[in-house]
C-alpha cells in the first residue's frame, strides 16, 4: 500500500496526474506484478488491519501486487 498525500487543498486533478507519476514508477520496478489506485479515498478494506481513508481531494491509495514477498521488502 502506498498512499499518495498532496498538500491541504490541492484539486483531485492534481492528485490524479502526481498518482499517475507514481503508478508509472512502481509499474517499471522488476517484480510489481500490478498496481491500481484509487483517487480521492481509500480503497475497499481487503485486509483487516488497514482501514479505508475518508474520501478528500489530495489523497490517493495506490495498490501494489507484487511476485513475491520479497520483492515486496526490497521495494518497501
Amino acid at each position: 500500500v502506498v498512499d499518495v498525500w498532496l498538500p491541504e487543498g490541492r484539486d483531485i486533478r492534481a492528485t490524479e496526474r502526481v498518482t499517475a507519476a507514481v503508478e508509472a514508477i512502481l509499474s517499471r520496478q522488476d517484480g510489481v506484478r500490478s498496481v491500481v489506485s484509487y483517487i480521492g479515498q481509500g480503497g475497499p478494506r481487503f485486509y483487516y488491519n488497514v482501514s479505508p481513508e475518508a474520501p478528500t481531494q489530495n489523497y490517493a491509495q495506490i495498490i501494489v501486487n507484487t511476485r513475491d514477498m520479497h520483492i515486496t521488502e526490497r521495494l518497501v
